[in-house]
């Protein structure tokens, strides 16, 4: 059976054959685009062409004509796309390895079970697995979130007035105005530093100055724009975190009224919008170690059993009481 070229790329790396241009101690990766080049090389078939002219009688050929358009026609052969994916994987762009923070992505066995598994933990044509994260079930890791996502949503105006308090807290210490001048200032005086900088450098070199007071000039100008590098950091977050709280207000009153008729059966459409406007990223090493996050207030705690007791961590604002 004849394997896509990605598939044989993989194939080859992992049994280590060495590609034209590996030498003794150094062995370099075969890629797709190679296998593809090879497959549609004319001159396995005895058949070269230079500038355009076919020149007979130059290349002795290797393989038989037949074997050379069938391995055409399965590369041209166009993949058959329906517009949407056999499986729906309803954390995707939420969830996060635990272990190396790489994204979650979906994975079917067997086109029956589906999995998420750390995008680090799959090897690829040029590295092997980089992360030693084990499959997790997707159905039951989803229930979790979607438990906690729809305990929260129980409480409209509790969360609505938990966003508004928090956007007139941080308006209330800094306005929006303010903000963005104060930003814009710290950006321009951070391109300033390199150049004072140079300057100094050039006139120690002029001798203008004593080299000691350059490098005490110097080491002002770095502990400067430290300063000011933290200064911007804060404030850009501070900024971040306002436009989040004003996006997810605007996302939730929208769906609020589509997700409260019937939350314990709501359809995969109406759970992502709920998900896209909480901001959730869920960082989980298996089904007992869950973390999930939000740009709101959220108190949630994996249910315990007797083999079982985990608690979910951290949120960005004090979580819900109660929960």
């Amino acid at each position: 059976m004849l394997l896509f070229s990605g598939e044989r790329s993989r194939s080859l790396n992992q049994l280590k054959v060495p590609t034209k241009g590996s030498t003794e101690g150094r062995h370099r990766f075969w890629h797709s685009l190679t296998i593809r080049r090879m497959i549609r090389n004319t001159g396995y078939i005895g058949k070269t062409v230079f500038s355009g002219i076919l020149l007979p009688d130059v290349t002795p050929a290797i393989i038989d004509e037949e074997l050379y358009k069938f391995a055409n026609s399965e590369i041209d052969r166009p993949k058959v796309r329906n517009g949407r994916p056999k499986q729906l994987y309803l954390l995707r762009n939420h969830a996060y390895c635990a272990i190396c923070g790489k994204p979650l992505v979906g994975h079917c066995l067997n086109k029956k079970y589906r999995y998420y598994q750390c995008n680090s933990a799959r090897p690829f044509e040029t590295s092997p697995k980089r992360c030693v994260a084990r499959y997790i079930r997707a159905g039951e890791l989803e229930d979790i979130v979607w438990r906690k996502t729809r305990e929260v949503l129980k409480a409209p105006k509790l969360i609505l007035t938990k966003i508004q308090n928090e956007i007139v807290d941080i308006n209330n210490k800094t306005s929006q105005n303010n903000l963005n001048n104060e930003i814009t200032k710290l950006q321009k005086n951070l391109g300033n530093y390199e150049l004072r900088r140079s300057n100094l450098l050039e006139a120690m070199e002029l001798g203008e100055f004593e080299k000691n007071e350059i490098l005490d000039r110097l080491s002002n100008i770095k502990r400067l724009r430290h300063e000011d590098e933290v200064k911007l950091s804060d404030l850009l977050k501070t900024r971040e975190n306002l436009a989040s709280l004003a996006g997810a207000k605007i996302k939730l009153g929208q769906i609020y009224d589509r997700v409260l008729e019937n939350l314990q059966y709501a359809t995969p459409e109406i759970k992502m919008l709920a998900l896209d406007a909480l901001e959730l990223k869920v960082y989980a090493k298996g089904l007992n170690d869950v973390e999930i996050q939000g740009v709101i207030p959220l108190e949630l705690a994996l249910p315990t059993t007797a083999q079982t007791s985990a608690s979910l961590r951290a949120c960005s604002f004090p979580c819900l009481p109660g929960g």
